[in-house]
């Protein structure tokens, strides 16, 4: 748990409607901005509100991003019920247009030292449903992965890579956004 209130620090839920497909039902997704997040419970705080709601499929919560990822029934609620919701639980939220829907990383992996290794772990991870692009170079032992927001944790792309090395592989996070978001990850984790 963070001890002390991070000042200037404000973590929002972003909104975002699309519709998407799953199991044969209308779904929408949301993203929401989440203001107030300040320690590893909070985001388990907020899921639990929006799982309440009736409709909701599940919800994603990230306190390094300081967003939640929900999906709904089609046409069963707005977006003010699920700020709503978030709000009953004691953080303040705020719809937000046109959020980012990919993210990339650069993954070190060391101990990865052949070109067939390489073209193995780079097949692992393109095979993660949400992984949009992935190139692995045995030369300077480093994957940069391009994957949907939401859809792909970096603990999935840690997973394959070590599961390829047989857990021989030591994999670290080389390059990502220096945000505050960046900043949470590194210090508390990913979860999503």
């Amino acid at each position: 748990m963070i001890a002390r209130r991070m000042s200037g620090i404000t973590l929002t839920i972003l909104f975002l409607a699309a519709s998407v497909a799953m199991g044969g039902e209308d779904t929408e997704k949301v993203f929401l901005n989440v203001v107030g997040m300040y320690c590893p419970l909070c985001p388990h705080k907020v899921k639990s509100a929006l799982e309440s709601v009736p409709g909701v499929k599940s919800a994603k919560v990230s306190l390094w991003r300081g967003e939640a990822i929900v999906k709904f029934e089609n046409g069963k609620l707005t977006s003010d019920q699920l700020v709503q919701a978030v709000e009953r639980a004691g953080y303040r939220a705020s719809p937000v247009k046109n959020p980012e829907l990919t993210d990339k990383v650069t993954l070190e992996i060391e101990m990865m030292d052949n070109p067939i290794a390489a073209r193995k772990v780079q097949i692992a991870l393109k095979e993660i449903a949400g992984v949009k692009a992935a190139e692995v170079g045995f030369e300077d032992s480093k994957a940069v992965v391009e994957y949907e927001r939401g859809e792909v944790s970096l603990r999935q792309l840690v997973e394959a890579i070590e599961r390829i090395g047989g857990g021989s592989y030591k994999v670290s996070v080389v390059e990502e956004d220096e945000s505050i978001a960046g900043f949470f990850k590194r210090l508390l984790g990913d979860e999503i």
